[in-house]
C-alpha cells in the first residue's frame, strides 16, 4: 500500500475488513510520519569519529556529521538502542 513517499507492507494474522486495514495502514503512516523527523533521529543516534577516537552524542553535532556532503572514512553511525 502507498502512503505519501513511504511503500509500507502490512502482515496482519486476522481476519479483518479493508477499512480496518486502511485505518491500520494511515495509523502506521502517521506514526512514522512523526517519529522520522530528522530531531528525534539525532536523539537516537551517536556518531562514532575514529579519526579523533570520540563518539559524538550531542544533537547538534550529530546532525552537523550526517549533513556533511562529504562522506568522510572511519565515521560510523550507530543507534544508541
Amino acid at each position: 500500500m502507498r502512503t505519501g513517499d513511504r511503500d509500507l507492507m502490512v502482515l496482519n494474522m486476522r481476519d479483518s475488513d479493508p477499512q480496518g486495514q486502511e485505518r491500520e495502514v494511515l495509523w502506521l503512516h502517521e506514526l512514522l510520519h512523526h517519529t522520522e523527523q530528522l530531531h528525534y533521529f539525532t536523539r537516537a543516534t551517536e556518531i562514532f569519529d575514529l579519526n579523533r577516537y570520540r563518539v559524538i552524542r550531542k544533537e547538534h553535532l550529530v546532525e552537523r556529521v550526517l549533513r556533511e556532503r562529504e562522506v568522510r572514512p572511519f565515521i560510523f553511525i550507530g543507534n544508541k538502542n
